[in-house]
């Protein structure tokens, strides 16, 4: 079974319940293509709260054994390494894992945009936040980016269109409620 590791943030984001679906969607979507999958997220200075919350959501998706959230930069402990130099793929959201002794030891590194033209445009000017060096492919949820219809700098790199995965199974069928109207959460 080939193993792919998604790096991404939920500690970096505590309470963000859609952030952390869209994040984890990628894991229980790899996991269907059959890929065996972990989650990693480096973070710095992580208070209680911030951790609290990733080990809640990594609990309720069931992952306390296929996840890692490394919070001493200093210390990469031997078995992440081991995780790193075993893994088929590193699929890097927004660029999230940026460790380079940890990022290094990952033999294919794909970079996956979440953030569609701020990450170019941060490339563009050359803000290191964007975190697009090193990686071996480039993927982005912005559908034009790249085409003639959109303005969007590529910066010379291949951009290839992905859309996220959505697992169905996640996401039942509620006969309740009032059919007329869709309503929708959003800031």
């Amino acid at each position: 079974m080939a193993l792919a590791v998604v790096a991404g943030a939920l500690a970096n984001r505590p309470q963000n319940g859609g952030g952390a679906w869209v994040r984890l969607s990628w894991v229980w979507g790899l996991r269907r293509l059959g890929y065996d999958t972990w989650f990693l997220e480096q973070i710095d200075g992580a208070d209680p709260g911030a951790v609290a919350f990733y080990e809640e959501v990594i609990g309720d998706f069931g992952l306390r054994d296929r996840s890692v959230l490394l919070q001493d930069r200093a210390k990469i402990p031997g078995d992440v390494i081991e995780l790193a130099e075993a893994a088929d793929l590193l699929v890097n959201l927004s660029g999230h894992l940026s460790l380079m002794p940890l990022f290094g030891r990952f033999r294919r590194k794909a970079f996956v945009d979440l953030d569609p033209g701020f990450t170019q445009f941060w490339y563009a000017a050359g803000n290191s936040g964007a975190r697009l060096a090193g990686h071996d492919v480039y993927f982005t949820i912005g559908e034009n980016i790249g085409t003639d219809s959109c303005s969007i700098p590529t910066c010379g790199i291949d951009w290839r269109l992905i859309r996220p995965p959505v697992v169905l199974e996640d996401w039942p069928v509620a006969n309740d409620g009032m059919p007329d109207y869709f309503t929708t959460v959003g800031s």
